[in-house]
């Protein structure tokens, strides 16, 4: 069984945005990727009923899993090496208001009571590239004893 209780995900969302330019900039496959209006088919929004939409802007995503045996910080500091040669398109990107960029950390609790922390030289380090922090915390408890029985 997988003991994933973390994941990051760096996302950079725009109007404008063109997946195919950020995958030739960063020389990296996204893991997810799509433009304004492409088609979200077949998606559920508090409802039963699978509804076709589309996106409101476009996104190019990385999604990275952090395992048990990770520090968080560590994974966010990886990310950091891996985009700082693109420090300054990046900056360029949020100075213009081109695209939001962020790097979003979704923790999944076992308990009610879990801890986490990040350094102010890591914090520091997403700053001084303009990227923005996001924390999201989602209880599976009841999917995963088989209360929620939505899907």
């Amino acid at each position: 069984m997988d003991t994933t209780k973390y994941f990051l995900q760096f996302r950079i969302t725009g109007d404008s945005l063109v997946p195919e330019d950020l995958t030739s900039l960063f020389s990296m496959q996204p893991s997810f990727a799509y433009k304004k209006g492409d088609a979200l088919k077949g998606h559920r929004l508090k409802s039963e009923h699978a509804i076709d939409a589309t996106y409101h802007e476009g996104g190019w995503l990385i999604n990275i899993k952090i395992h048990d045996d990770q520090s968080i910080e560590k994974a966010i500091e990886d990310l950091i090496v891996q985009f700082s040669p693109f420090s300054n398109q990046i900056k360029g990107f949020v100075n213009s208001n081109e695209y939001d960029i962020s790097l979003w950390l979704t923790a999944y609790p076992e308990d009610l009571n879990m801890h986490f922390r990040i350094s102010p030289v890591v914090i520091s380090k997403l700053l001084d590239m303009g990227i923005m922090f996001g924390v999201s915390i989602a209880s599976l408890q009841d999917f995963y004893t088989g209360r929620y029985t939505r899907f």
